[in-house]
């Protein structure tokens, strides 16, 4: 993703580099419609993409255990042993 002919960074300045062409493209497409001023908040998939890149290698086990914990009340996540057509369902 290109920004005035340079290399989009992160706001910590680490060069941006999309892991896919759906991504940058969607990217790409939150900072083409910035007007005169730039709008954090109207760009989601850029805050989420460089919040990945900033944040996430210096506390990658911490955010993982965070995530994690999800899991331990998330219904996803749990198995019924009955009724019989709600455990065919999640078979």
């Amino acid at each position: 993703v290109m920004l005035d002919e340079r290399r989009l960074r992160t706001p910590r300045g680490a060069v941006f580099a999309a892991p896919t062409q759906a991504l940058a493209e969607a990217i790409a497409a939150e900072w083409n419609a910035q007007g005169q001023y730039i709008s954090p908040p109207s760009m989601p998939l850029s805050q989420l993409a460089f919040a990945a890149i900033d944040h996430t290698p210096m506390r990658r086990d911490e955010l993982a255990d965070y995530v994690a914990k999800f899991g331990e009340t998330d219904l996803v996540c749990h198995r019924a042993a009955s009724p019989p057509a709600l455990v065919a369902r999640q078979t």
